[in-house]
């Protein structure tokens, strides 16, 4: 049904909003990058996000949050979308 499906819609919209908004945003970036290039490209693409990824203080917080047990207390970071930008590249 309709609410059934609103329902599960709020469910993952809730997961997701529990992640790193800098992961989520990176994700849907990636994924949108890999759309309109080449796999050879995205690879390269997500292999280069990854690695900045590393020296995020949200990695930390997930690391501290596991091991303390504890939700991480992420940051609200905003990921600049390149086409807004004008810098995408096809």
């Amino acid at each position: 049904t309709k609410d059934e499906m609103m329902e599960g819609a709020m469910r993952l919209a809730q997961e997701i909003s529990a992640n790193s908004a800098l992961a989520v945003q990176g994700t849907k970036h990636v994924m949108n990058f890999a759309e309109e290039n080449s796999l050879e490209a995205g690879l390269e693409h997500v292999a280069l996000w990854n690695s900045s990824f590393l020296k995020s203080d949200d990695l930390v917080q997930a690391m501290v949050g596991f091991l303390q047990k504890r939700p991480p207390n992420y940051s609200d970071h905003v990921v600049p979308d390149a086409r807004v930008a004008g810098t995408a590249q096809g």
